[in-house]
C-alpha cells in the first residue's frame, strides 16, 4: 500500500516576494509554505502528501483546526485532510513537520529513519476517503476484489525523475473526470464464474445504488461475456447527485478510463483498450458506453507537453479551456497519462496532473505556522 506520509529532506528553500514571515521548502515536485527560519536545506522532515487524513484523537495535530472544519471519512472517522492552499500567490500542496520533534512527542520510535520510508502506519495516517453520497444508495458491501487493482492513480509532483527518465516514452492523454470510481468485472473458467460490481473501495454488487444501475443501463456484465474474455471494465461516474454534478447532465453517465485483463493480470495498453472498447460497444449497442475524452492519442509528454514541474501545472490548466463533457464546466479537473509502451521494469506507466486551479475551488487545511 503507497505511503502518504513519509521521511524527507529539505532539497531547498525559496522565498517568496512581500512575504516576511514564511517562505517555500521544495521537497520533491511539490512546493510547502513554511513559517521562515524554522527549517533549512538538508532538515529532514516528515511529509505529509495532499489527501492525507490525519486523525482527530492524536493531539499533537490540533493546530489544523486553526485551518479548517473536521472532516469525517467514509469509516466515520474524524479528522483533518492535507489538500492545496494559497498564500501570497503561491500554491502550498502538503504539510511538513520536523522528524526530531514527532519522536520527542512519542509518535515515532527513537530510531534511524531512511530518506523515502514511509510512516503511514506508525502514525495512523491514511489517504482521505469520502463518504458514499447518501444519494447513490450504498449499503456496506463486501471487500473489492484482490484480484483487481484499484483506480488510484499518483500524481507526477512524486516522480520527478520522469523527467530525465522518460524522454521517449509516448503517452496516452485522457482528461480527468471528477465523479465517483466504479468497477465492473467478470471471470469465468471451467463452468466456475464470478462478477460483481464495486464502488472504489467496495463490492456492492448485492444492493440497489447508482453502481449496479450503471452496470444494467449498459448491461456491461454480459459486454463482457460475449468478448470471450476475463475483464474488468473501470470507470467513471458523473451525473445527478454526485460532486455536485459538474457538468450538469440529467441522468447518470459511466465513461470508461481502463480495462483490466483478470487472466493476464494486467491493464490493457491505449491502443488495445480502445479496440476493446469498441468491442463491447459492437455485441451490446443500446445505449452505447462511453470513453473518456481522449486529448492527446500519442503524446511524448516529456518532450512536448512539458519539460519541468511548472510546465506540467501550466499544461493541466491552459491545455483546455472546458471539459469536453460539457462546455459548462471550464476548470477542468486534470489529465491522466498512461504510457503506449512499458518502462525498463516492462510495467506501464501512468500518473496524473491535476489544475492547481481545481484544487483551489476549496477550503483545505495545509498549513502549520
Amino acid at each position: 500500500m503507497r505511503n502518504f506520509c513519509y521521511i524527507q529532506q529539505i532539497e531547498r528553500l525559496l522565498s517568496i516576494e512581500n512575504a516576511d514571515k514564511i517562505e517555500i521548502a521544495k521537497i520533491k515536485g511539490w512546493n510547502i509554505v513554511v513559517e521562515k527560519g524554522v527549517y533549512k536545506p538538508g532538515d529532514t522532515c516528515v511529509y505529509f502528501e495532499i489527501d492525507s487524513f490525519i486523525p482527530e484523537s492524536i493531539p499533537f495535530f490540533s493546530f489544523l483546526s486553526k485551518y479548517s472544519h473536521v472532516k469525517t471519512d467514509a469509516t466515520g472517522l474524524r479528522g483533518y485532510v492535507i489538500k492545496t492552499v494559497k498564500l501570497r500567490g503561491v500554491v502550498s500542496q502538503g504539510l511538513i513537520v520536523p522528524l526530531d520533534e514527532l519522536i520527542d512527542k512519542g509518535l515515532l520510535e527513537y530510531r534511524q529513519y531512511w530518506l523515502e520510508e514511509g510512516v503511514s502506519d506508525q502514525l495512523g495516517i491514511k489517504l482521505y476517503e469520502r463518504p458514499e453520497n447518501p444519494t447513490l444508495r450504498v449499503q456496506p458491501g463486501g471487500s473489492f476484489p484482490s484480484f483487481i487493482p484499484k483506480t488510484d492513480v499518483d500524481r507526477l509532483q512524486n516522480h520527478i525523475e520522469y523527467f530525465d527518465t522518460l524522454k521517449d516514452m509516448q503517452f496516452e492523454v485522457t482528461e480527468k473526470l471528477d465523479g465517483t470510481s466504479c468497477t465492473i468485472y467478470y471471470w469465468g473458467n471451467d463452468g466456475f464464474s464470478c462478477q460483481g460490481v464495486c464502488s472504489r473501495n467496495y463490492d456492492v454488487s448485492y444492493t440497489e445504488n447508482v453502481y449496479t444501475a450503471i452496470e444494467k443501463k449498459y448491461n456491461i456484465i454480459d459486454r463482457i461475456k460475449r468478448t470471450a474474455r476475463n475483464l474488468a471494465i473501470q470507470g467513471e461516474i458523473v451525473g445527478p447527485g454526485i460532486q455536485n454534478n459538474l457538468y450538469r447532465l440529467t441522468t447518470h453517465a459511466f465513461y470508461v478510463f481502463d480495462i483490466y485483463d483478470i487472466d493476464k493480470k494486467t491493464h490493457l495498453s491505449p491502443v488495445e483498450r480502445l479496440e476493446v472498447f469498441h468491442l463491447l460497444n459492437s455485441v451490446d449497442t443500446s445505449p452505447l458506453l462511453q470513453h473518456v475524452p481522449v486529448v492527446f492519442t500519442i503524446c511524448h509528454a516529456f518532450k512536448d507537453a512539458f519539460t519541468n514541474m511548472e510546465d506540467a501545472l501550466d499544461f493541466a490548466a491552459r491545455t483546455l479551456p472546458c471539459s469536453k463533457i460539457t462546455p459548462s464546466w471550464t476548470t477542468v479537473e486534470g489529465f491522466v497519462f498512461k504510457s503506449i509502451g512499458l518502462d525498463a521494469k516492462h510495467d506501464r506507466v501512468t500518473f496524473k496532473v491535476i489544475n492547481n486551479e481545481y484544487l483551489l475551488n476549496s477550503k483545505f487545511v495545509g498549513l502549520r505556522f
